[in-house]
């Protein structure tokens, strides 16, 4: 017999309400978007536990993705409307999204040629 607590996770019973919380129980409990920090103390869970449901359980990962990809485009749509600040909607996107600005600079010509950039203070 394995150490610990019998775990919590029901399969049906644990992804019907990961599901539920998802699309739009979130909204009940006072979160503005779905995130696993909400969704732990809604399935009775700490947030360390929803890590080994992750990697334990494929159809709880699922879920989990649903959550992300649901995070994600409530944060895009929200940013783009006004109704989220688009300093904090591009932190959270960068940080749990992997979504980044990106920004290319192209240099042709000899390139062993160095650049230098002089900066004026026009007063």
């Amino acid at each position: 017999m394995g150490a610990g607590r019998p775990t919590k996770y029901k399969e049906d019973e644990t992804i019907a309400k990961a599901r539920a919380y998802i699309n739009g129980d979130f909204l009940m409990d006072g979160d503005v978007i779905p995130t696993e920090e909400g969704l732990a103390p809604y399935l009775g869970v700490c947030t360390s536990t929803l890590d080994n449901w992750e990697a334990d359980y494929p159809e709880f990962l699922g879920a989990l993705r649903e959550l992300k990809a649901k995070q994600r485009r409530i944060i895009i749509n929200m940013g783009l409307t006004g109704d989220f600040q688009s300093t904090i909607a591009k932190l959270i996107l960068s940080s749990n999204h992997g979504i980044n600005e990106k920004s290319e600079v192209e240099k042709s010509g000899n390139v062993n040629n160095s650049l230098t950039i002089e900066f004026v203070d026009k007063k």
